[in-house]
């Protein structure tokens, strides 16, 4: 890598940042520790500690951390009628843009100072939520600062809910002039730049350069495994179900399993480490698995690094409407070298990686008899999976090829 990164001042846009949990914070977290260093200057602006929903201090920031208010505060925590009378009309009819829009222009004013103070000439701006996109569109033009989108999911194309009748339109808007805008245009995935090219593609400037860079790894082989009681084998998925994802994927594939005795409460466990919804856990009552599958409440990051660690399988689940992505989780799995069993849309982006990198096995969604079959393979057969390639995703190699983007302008 050339020296001309090292004359670069940047500065980040995300909502999420360490020590914030959530998922959409940490490539940019993770991404901080390599940045840091690198640049003339390395800024990150984020919401203030306050606004943190979830928190998890073994999530480390690098760099100059600096933090703009919300106004409307959001979440909004709805725990009486008026509350949840208010959380409704914000995020239905009145956020605009989207449920953090409250946060736009106290980041823009802060943005402002900290991009004139230290002559910051590159901004990154990440997305969901695409509040921080607008922020650093806006920045990008009142300063004139080279202006990076990274999209770690699409925005407009794609199906999500929009607030109130004008929403879909204002956020195409902001979106295309953002494209416009844009010197380069960062994605997870090659299927999500292949869609964004195909339906947006032509709003780009000649200048514009678009690039992949998917989410990476650390090297975990040092983590110390954190067994959980038994010597049955262990399956474990770390998160929660949410959206169309549910436990159904999986239950009616252990009911099957668990009924021809291929498992059973003595020489098998799944552990689920989050918080089940009531209707994940009415399947589990169907199917009769409480003996085998076992909730556990969730941890702190290092601390989940270790039951993965300890386990002999890694569940994963892509739904069908994301296709295009890689689930965050995917790359904490791959950091411990265990096998994983994914279940995903064909031709999706976690298929097309697992085949690259030779990890474990991947079931199409909804074929029930390659779901059986293919688990069923991996609990019974002692197979060695070479996970090759395996270096090109660490967060190492990760941060190079992004400081490379940034080094080009």
């Amino acid at each position: 890598m050339d020296m001309a990164h090292k004359n670069k001042r940047v500065l980040i846009i995300s909502i999420f940042f360490a020590p914030d949990s959530r998922v959409g914070g940490k490539r940019f977290t993770f991404l901080s520790k390599i940045f840091s260093g690198k640049f003339s200057e390395f800024h990150v602006l984020t919401i203030k500690e306050k606004f943190i929903v979830s928190r998890d201090n073994s999530l480390k920031a690098y760099g100059k951390i600096h933090r703009a208010t919300m106004l409307p505060k959001y979440p909004i925590v709805a725990h009486n009628f008026i509350k949840r009378l208010l959380k409704k009309l914000w995020e239905d009819y009145l956020c605009v843009l989207d449920a953090f829009s409250g946060w736009i222009v106290p980041a823009v004013y802060k943005g402002y100072k900290i991009i004139k103070k230290n002559n910051i000439d590159v901004i990154i701006a990440t997305g969901p939520p695409f509040s921080p996109m607008v922020t650093g569109l806006i920045l990008s033009r009142l300063t004139g600062a080279d202006l990076v989108l990274d999209y770690r999911d699409p925005w407009t194309n794609h199906t999500r809910k929009f607030c109130g009748l004008l929403g879909e339109k204002i956020n195409r808007i902001m979106e295309k002039y953002a494209i416009k805008q844009a010197a380069a245009i960062v994605f997870c995935t090659r299927k999500m730049k292949d869609n964004f090219e195909l339906q947006l593609g032509r709003y780009k400037s000649r200048k514009t350069r678009t690039h992949v860079i998917t989410n990476g790894l650390f090297n975990r082989d040092k983590v110390t495994p954190i067994s959980l009681d038994g010597s049955h084998l262990k399956m474990i998925y770390a998160g929660n179900f949410y959206g169309k994802r549910t436990v159904d994927v999986i239950a009616g594939t252990l009911n099957r399993l668990l009924k021809e005795n291929t498992i059973n409460s003595d020489n098998f466990r799944f552990y689920l480490f989050g918080e089940l919804r009531p209707r994940d856990k009415q399947i589990l009552d169907a199917y009769n698995l409480h003996e085998i599958v076992k909730e556990k409440p969730p941890v702190s990051y290092d601390k989940i690094l270790g039951y993965l660690k300890a386990a002999d399988i890694l569940f994963l689940q892509s739904a069908a409407h994301v296709g295009y992505a890689i689930p965050f989780k995917f790359f904490d799995y791959l950091s411990v070298k265990k096998p994983i069993f994914a279940i995903a849309p064909k031709n999706s982006a976690v298929s097309d990686l697992m085949k690259e990198i030779d990890c474990g096995q991947v079931s199409e969604l909804n074929d029930e008899d390659l779901i059986y079959e293919q688990l069923k393979n991996i609990l019974l057969q002692d197979k060695i999976y070479t996970f090759s390639n395996l270096k090109e995703y660490y967060w190492d190699r990760i941060g190079e090829k992004y400081i490379s983007v940034i080094a080009g302008f």
